[in-house]
């Protein structure tokens, strides 16, 4: 079953399918000798930003929790 995608940039539901979903990859600045083509500085920032994302989401999610259990506590 092929499930839909809300956003064209989104993979297909079907992993058979993932090799056809255009996957994205990052350009490297520079390789190295031995083609190792990870810029480390890059993979950090990247990693920084999503904790802040996810410390951010999971501040936001909790604070909802409380509040709806304060709702229902009375």
């Amino acid at each position: 079953m092929r499930w839909p995608a809300t956003t064209p940039g989104h993979l297909a539901g079907n992993p058979g399918l993932a090799a056809d979903a255009g996957l994205l990859y990052r350009t490297p600045a520079q390789g190295s000798v031995d083609g190792n083509t990870v810029d480390m500085d890059a993979e950090r920032a990247a990693f920084a930003d999503n904790a802040v994302h996810y410390e951010f989401n999971l501040t936001r999610l909790s604070q909802q929790i409380k509040g709806l259990l304060s709702v229902i506590q009375g």
